[in-house]
């Protein structure tokens, strides 16, 4: 209506990279630790009630925790126990091969655990990949689509995909 406002917030990480244990940074200091991150997710949501928590993708593939990637979706599972809205795949989600996200994506899902939505608008497994049927029906069953609406507070938002280039 016209005269009225409103604001949302957004709380964007990215590239998180498996980082499930908190390391030292090139500059004395602490870099990730997904303890760190929900303690810090938690206090943006106690100060913004109905914050929007989206993720711009390359949340795998970083450190040995990595290794459970295509059978266990830890970092999925993670991130939909921190409360994420959505998230997408960047370019190190396929680092174990369109097989090993097609796993990812099927353990994730059958875990019984909330996890994220998935958005993805282009990405589509070439015509000559042997898996790419195990791909596509994967991202259908987990429920990946291109795009999704979230509204909060009366604020309906776009919620984006990653655009990753070759």
């Amino acid at each position: 209506a016209e005269g009225e406002a409103g604001s949302a917030t957004i709380l964007f990480t990215h590239d998180l990279h498996s980082s499930f244990l908190p390391r030292k940074d090139g500059a004395g200091g602490t870099a990730g630790g997904y303890a760190r991150l929900a303690s810090a997710l938690k206090e943006e949501r106690s100060a913004h009630p109905g914050a929007l928590t989206v993720d711009g993708g390359d949340f795998s593939v970083g450190s040995l925790i990595q290794t459970l990637y295509p059978t266990q979706a830890a970092e999925l599972r993670t991130m939909g126990a921190m409360g994420y809205d959505a998230t997408t795949a960047g370019n190190h989600e396929f680092d174990h091969e369109g097989l090993g996200f097609a796993r990812m994506l099927t353990a994730a899902r059958t875990s019984g655990d909330t996890v994220p939505a998935l958005l993805m608008a282009n990405y589509k497994p070439s015509d000559d990949n042997p898996d790419q049927l195990d791909i596509q029906r994967a991202m259908s069953a987990y429920g990946v689509k291109d795009y999704m609406l979230l509204e909060r507070g009366g604020i309906t938002s776009v919620s984006y995909t990653h655009l990753t280039l070759p």
